[in-house]
């Protein structure tokens, strides 16, 4: 069922949420950037598979919504303790994040693991140099976790996130390559090669175009938020620090549940399940 009608997250929505409400306040932005940046952007389409119990179901006009759409990240405590909590799958709490993987053979897993028990499953595929180049930041999960000293709440040493990438907030329609039906899509053994790759490549090709017919380009946006970084840092008197991470992400039977699944549709039985298996 297709979430109500959302007015799609944009460029200025990010940048204002990134950075503080007060011009007075040391901006953590400009410290530890989490702006769209081609530097921390993953070479292969981003994958995520959802199903009826799931959240972040794309809506009517296509976006894929985080549960905690609104919540500001402009400073360290905001994006570390929000993004502890939803790596810690027993934790509920809303937030405002949405996880994607860029490894095939953890979709498989986590595909033959949910059917028996949640039914058919969607696998939704994002292209994430259209995500970048409108502005959208897509943050690479270990990373985050080194800079802001995040514990692996399962105590091993971060391998459930290798190739574990989140976008902040939502996913916008003209990101998105489109949606597969799985048990269709994984009759073909060599799905990802066959199917998902070629339609990525189509994909980034004509988002390319479109991108040069409008005049617009990535040093234009990189050169804007530099000109915004310095106006902060003449205001806060801040010292750059910034950390770029390649890490990544592996999936087992800890990620049978998705952090963004509803609350509303677990019950008792679930909820032991989902403590003792995770929540992807």
């Amino acid at each position: 069922m297709m979430a109500d009608k959302h007015h799609c997250l944009n460029r200025r929505i990010a940048t204002n949420w990134l950075f503080p409400e007060a011009v007075h306040q040391s901006a953590e932005e400009h410290l530890h950037p989490w702006r769209a940046m081609y530097s921390q952007t993953p070479k292969k389409p981003l994958l995520r598979i959802w199903d009826q119990f799931s959240g972040s179901q794309p809506t009517e006009d296509g976006c894929m919504i985080s549960r905690a759409p609104e919540m500001r990240l402009d400073n360290a405590n905001s994006r570390r303790d929000s993004l502890a909590r939803h790596l810690n799958h027993k934790v509920w709490i809303p937030g405002p994040y949405i996880f994607f993987t860029t490894s095939s053979t953890a979709i498989e897993d986590l595909a033959q693991m949910r059917i028996a028990k949640r039914g058919p499953q969607i696998l939704t595929v994002v292209d994430p140099n259209s995500r970048i180049a409108n502005g959208l930041p897509i943050l690479h999960a270990t990373a985050e976790m080194d800079h802001y000293n995040i514990t692996d709440p399962y105590g091993k040493s971060n391998e459930y996130y290798v190739n574990h990438y989140v976008c902040l907030w939502e996913v916008t329609e003209a990101e998105i390559l489109g949606h597969w039906d799985w048990n269709n899509l994984a009759s073909n053994e060599n799905w990802y090669e066959d199917v998902i790759l070629p339609a990525f490549k189509r994909f980034a090709a004509t988002a390319f175009d479109a991108d040069r017919r409008g005049g617009e380009n990535m040093y234009d946006l990189q050169d804007s938020f530099k000109k915004l970084s310095v106006k902060y840092e003449a205001l806060c008197y801040s010292n750059s620090d910034t950390s770029d991470g390649e890490t990544g992400y592996y999936l087992d039977d800890e990620y049978d549940w998705d952090t963004d699944d509803e609350v509303e549709e677990a019950n008792t039985a679930d909820d032991i399940l989902k403590i003792i298996e995770g929540d992807w």
